[in-house]
């Protein structure tokens, strides 16, 4: 019974829905009919719409994204500004023009022969100042040939340790005769050799030679040089063992170079400081030709180097002194003097068969510390090479000064 009255009320309430709704479809005014062509469009823009909704969900999304950079534009220069770089690159130009043209118009002036004043001042005095630097080399060269010629004409008979040596016949005066030359004859060849290498560095490289004929015939040769020799065990004192072996052994040395053979006659003195040689060589050369060659010489006492098919015999009859200074560092010397005898008793001249030579030296062996280093290789100012291997490294230096004369049978020139 309770579920009739239930359905029953449901029933109503349907039927009151669908009444309801056929009340408000009725009151909806009525549209016109439209076409089939308006209905396609109408589609059209309804499929359209989903699409279009796409674009504004998408700027939604990008708005949330970070703002991109917008693009920076160069600023443009103003035309006043672009005016004036222009007018400033022409006002460059325009100098530069007015130069090379003022130069084209002095080219042309000097070629048309109308310089201009200043032009000519300029030239007249440049043209002063070299024919002033002129004189001056002139003077220098006049003066050098005025001292050489005076040295050509009497430096051969004046020797810088000149002594008169006369030996006598006795054995024991030319002992004592050569005992007291010691000390003059080596304090005038240490003194000499000092001022004659005044002002030149200590350590340099140095080398002069000279060679002329004497009005009388004399074929006369005078070296100075210096030598620096650089690792010498020893030091000085050994190099006045090596200088004192070369003069003792002269004629073995004067042999084996020139291929002359020479014999050796002294007094056989046991004097370890001084000593008298005579040295007779016969050569197969012409002296002339000797004189003329050129080459290094074994001993500064002695020269022999060519050969001609002419034999002749040469002597030198020669006094060595030699002394050794044991001061310590650069006090620390060694000095040699040699010269010829001018009168001997015992071994008299042959000039009417032998050709005499006559040869005075002088040598002086000096310790000094070069503290230049290889890589600088400075001259100093002085000239020539001043380097050692290694900073500060001793050297033994030679400085050497000898001159001999060659008088050819002087007895039959003169007959």
């Amino acid at each position: 019974m309770d579920t009739l009255p239930r359905a029953s009320s449901s029933m109503l309430d349907l039927m009151n829905a669908v009444q309801c709704s056929m009340t408000i479809h009725d009151s909806r005014p009525t549209l016109p009919r439209t076409r089939s062509s308006d209905l396609e469009t109408h589609a059209a823009s309804v499929a359209i719409a989903p699409s279009t909704a796409k674009p504004e969900q998408s700027e939604d999304s990008d708005a949330s994204e970070p703002a991109k950079k917008k693009r920076v534009y160069k600023k443009r220069k103003a035309t006043h500004t672009v005016r004036k770089e222009e007018k400033q690159a022409l006002e460059v130009q325009i100098k530069a023009l007015e130069a090379k043209l003022e130069v084209l118009k002095l080219q042309a002036l000097v070629q048309k022969g109308d310089e201009d004043a200043t032009l000519t001042k300029r030239m007249t005095h440049n043209a002063a100042l070299r024919d002033a630097v002129q004189s001056q080399y002139l003077l220098l060269a006049h003066t050098k040939g005025v001292m050489l010629g005076c040295e050509l004409r009497h430096s051969y008979e004046v020797r810088p340790t000149e002594m008169f040596i006369r030996l006598t016949a006795d054995r024991e005066e030319r002992h004592e005769t050569l005992k007291a030359l010691r000390q003059p004859k080596l304090h005038y060849a240490r003194r000499f050799i000092l001022e004659r290498s005044r002002g030149m560095h200590p350590t340099a490289e140095y080398f002069h030679e000279e060679r002329y004929e004497t009005p009388e015939g004399d074929f006369c040769n005078v070296r100075f040089d210096r030598v620096p020799l650089r690792g010498v065990r020893g030091g000085i004192r050994t190099v006045l063992d090596a200088l004192k072996n070369a003069a003792f052994n002269a004629e073995i040395i004067i042999s084996e170079t020139s291929g002359n053979l020479t014999i050796r006659e002294d007094d056989d003195l046991t004097e370890e400081d001084f000593s008298q040689m005579r040295l007779v060589t016969q050569t197969s050369r012409d002296p002339d030709e000797s004189w003329h060659s050129g080459g290094e010489q074994p001993c500064p006492l002695h020269r022999f180097l060519t050969q001609t098919s002419r034999g002749i015999l040469v002597e030198n009859n020669l006094v060595h002194f030699t002394d050794f200074s044991r001061a310590g560092g650069e006090e620390c010397y060694a000095v040699t003097a040699a010269d010829f005898v001018d009168q001997d008793e015992r071994f008299p001249y042959r000039p009417h068969e032998r050709i005499r030579r006559d040869a005075t030296a002088a040598i002086l062996v000096t310790s000094h510390v070069d503290t230049k280093s290889n890589k600088e290789a400075d001259t100093d100012g002085y000239g020539g090479h001043t380097s050692s291997e290694e900073e500060g490294e001793p050297v033994v230096v030679i400085t050497r000064w000898g001159v001999h004369k060659d008088m050819p049978h002087r007895d039959e020139r003169a007959d």
